[in-house]
């Protein structure tokens, strides 16, 4: 009978990506074997993994999405009403009285800047560096642990149509100055205007990500028994 028991210390997306990393490694394909060490024997290994690009991850019902999926923003007037801070809640605000006015009704409704969405590709190369040695003839220790780097890349863009301009020629001469100027500003709305709105907040850039370090360390052991 042999018995593999994994330990591990932390938890998070490293910790899910080590795990499957290390259960690929060669030092696992000596766990598939059942395989001990004789006592005193020592062993290590080295294996190198590179996969695919990543894009997409599981949502909460377990179903493939975008990782970019929980980037997304729409920026329709209903969702602007909610922006208590930026100059787009102010503008939605304004073009919301319109409609509390009474001979506007849908005004609201109507605009729209479109959708902000984010896609994500990750790439992903991890070294993994293996040890076992035997203590007695039926037990054998074993320790590993990956060094992963990654490389994160990500492109914002804008879907969706934008409706400033036709809500400016409906509302006509019933907006003020201030409120034609907003419309004409957001119907430009482009990529380069929200980067440049979130360097201002104080946000670094979010094109490029790199990390690399190593992940969790696993412990196992293989233990085997002679039955009668």
């Amino acid at each position: 009978m042999s018995a593999i028991v994994i330990f591990s210390r932390t938890s998070g997306l490293l910790r899910r990506l080590s795990i499957l990393i290390f259960l690929m490694s060669s030092v696992n394909e000596v766990y598939a074997k059942s395989f001990n060490l004789p006592q005193g024997v020592g062993l290590w290994s080295y294996s190198h993994r590179s996969f695919n690009p990543i894009n997409s991850t599981f949502d909460k019902d377990g179903y493939l999405e975008s990782i970019g999926e929980e980037f997304k923003r729409n920026f329709s007037g209903e969702d602007l009403l909610e922006d208590n801070s930026g100059d787009l809640g102010t503008l939605a605000r304004e073009l919301n009285k319109f409609d509390y006015a009474g001979d506007n009704s849908g005004v609201i409704s109507s605009f729209d800047l479109g959708t902000v969405g984010v896609d994500v590709d990750a790439k992903v190369n991890t070294h993994i560096f293996g040890l076992g040695f035997g203590i007695t003839n039926w037990l054998t220790i074993y320790a590993g642990i990956p060094y992963v780097s990654m490389a994160v890349n990500t492109k914002m863009h804008i879907t969706g149509k934008n409706t400033a301009l036709d809500l400016k020629r409906r509302l006509g001469d019933l907006s003020y100055e201030e409120l034609k100027d907003g419309l004409d500003t957001v119907s430009g709305l482009n990529v380069s205007m929200i980067k440049s709105a979130l360097h201002e907040m104080g946000y670094s850039s979010i094109e490029n990500w790199e990390h690399s370090g190593f992940g969790d360390l696993h412990l196992g052991f293989i233990s085997s028994y002679k039955f009668n």
